[in-house]
């Protein structure tokens, strides 16, 4: 069982504005090719990845990891 915490690229540019932090739209466009990258390797295994959001707080994470965990035990 694999967690994987992903962050949207719109969301990282929301906080790196709030942060005063720019990037290049070069960096950028690599953030996104690795984002497709891993979407694409995350899709072969459906039932052994859980993604989890950045955007949401731990503990809604949390409920979402939750019952995949207690699956794995049972």
């Amino acid at each position: 069982l694999t967690f994987f915490l992903s962050a949207r690229i719109a969301d990282l540019r929301t906080r790196w504005a709030k942060r005063g932090t720019h990037y290049t739209e070069e960096y950028q466009g690599y953030l996104e090719r690795v984002e497709a990258r891993y979407e694409s390797q995350l899709a072969q295994f459906p039932a052994r990845v859980v993604k989890l959001d950045a955007a949401l707080s731990l503990e809604e994470n949390a409920n979402l990891a939750e019952p995949h965990v207690l699956k794995l035990i049972a």
